[in-house]
């Protein structure tokens, strides 16, 4: 009987969940599963937010590789890999050693746009990846606490995406609660000419309005140019210090497509096929925010495109094991937005509508809770 073909899983994104409950549900046999991830636990970027304005506790937000292998009867490697080799069929791990493979899927994410910028990574709390963003809420209640109503602490985030308001929102909400608001100052760090560039209008007028309730300053046309202990240097040569940095920039191409000589768009994101296998490697696959869509530019960097690929990716590798014709993955254009305020109340878009208020939280609430119901049952 011939050895059953190799499927290697790189990265516990959210499309990954999707193929590893297949896998434990008896959707996709046949096949000889690995896992490899560099955390042996991750945290639900949807509900990281909450977790910093107390909604939730963090074991909540949390999913853990190796119970998700067990559970899906696949090998648990805790590893980096660092380059993909597609004529040997093999992946190389940081820590040394490869791994074959008949199938490969790439769910790696991104990375925080100019990590690289001088003092960034020695100075700032990144916000990816996720597991060490629950990092944010001890370094600023540390500065916070240290800080007196007529000396208060500056908390600076860099990002004027959703993950910077959002956070922004959520910090301000838990540090008001608990200290009082004349004990710090938020500031919101934009390098373009507005936040929310991917949002509609209505939406990012809501925003404003309420950051500005909340007296969060929000800078625009701010690009950092580098950073220091304790201060931040604009392009524009201005000095801004702070006694807690956070980093929320927007998303950025991972490094191993294009080390590994991978097909990549021009800014070097995994460029895939709707059916999500990488162009011109028909064994190889890719989903989530590290890749491009080939026919769909438009297709943001956000986690409601990675859930919806998860269960297409799934199919699609059981078909392409039992040699089927794939289907395509058709994302759509129009997607539900939701941002927790930390106060009980969310933010919703979709089609044009824009709202604050506790319905929104509760949908977002039930929507998160669902999401990671459904998965951590498989961890039990």
């Amino acid at each position: 009987m011939p050895p059953l073909p190799r499927l290697l899983l790189v990265g516990c994104g959210h499309a990954h969940l999707f193929v590893l409950e297949a896998l434990a549900r008896g959707r996709l046999t046949g096949v000889w599963p690995t896992l490899v991830s560099p955390a042996d636990e991750y945290f639900y970027s949807g509900m990281i937010p909450g977790v910093l304005a107390g909604c939730y506790r963090p074991e909540q937000a949390r999913l853990r590789p190796p119970p998700l292998a067990r559970a899906a009867g696949a090998e648990w490697v805790q590893g980096r890999v660092t380059r993909v080799d597609a004529a040997t069929r093999r992946v190389h791990l940081q820590e040394g050693g490869t791994l074959p493979y008949d199938l490969l899927s790439l769910d790696i994410g991104s990375r925080p746009a100019a990590d690289d910028l001088p003092g960034v990574r020695q100075n700032a709390v990144p916000v990816k990846p996720m597991r060490r963003a629950l990092h944010i809420r001890v370094a600023v209640e540390e500065a916070v606490r240290r800080a007196t109503p007529g000396d208060p602490a500056r908390i600076v985030v860099v990002g004027g995406g959703a993950a910077g308001v959002e956070i922004a929102l959520c910090l301000d909400s838990a540090l008001a609660g608990r200290f009082g608001r004349e004990r710090y100052a938020l500031t919101l760090l934009e390098a373009g000419d507005r936040i929310l560039t991917e949002y509609p209008q209505r939406f990012r007028q809501r925003a404003a309005r309420l950051l500005g309730e909340r007296e969060i300053e929000v800078r625009t046309a701010c690009e950092v140019a580098e950073v220091a202990e304790g201060e931040i240097t604009t392009a524009g040569g201005d000095s801004l210090p702070f006694e807690a940095l956070l980093w929320a920039t927007g998303p950025r191409a991972p490094c191993l497509p294009r080390r590994s000589g991978l097909p990549v768009d021009e800014q070097g994101y995994l460029r895939v096929e709707p059916t999500l296998q990488v162009v011109d490697q028909p064994e190889i696959f890719g989903a989530g925010d590290c890749v491009a869509l080939r026919g769909y530019p438009w297709v943001p960097k956000a986690g409601v495109y990675a859930v919806r690929a998860g269960p297409v990716l799934a199919r699609n590798l059981a078909r392409r094991l039992r040699g089927e014709e794939l289907e395509g993955y058709d994302p759509q254009r129009h997607w539900l937005s939701l941002m927790n305020s930390g106060d009980g109340r969310a933010l919703l878009a979709y089609r044009g509508v824009a709202l604050h208020g506790r319905p929104a939280w509760w949908l977002k609430d039930w929507i998160d809770r669902r999401f990671m119901r459904r998965f951590q049952r498989l961890e039990a």
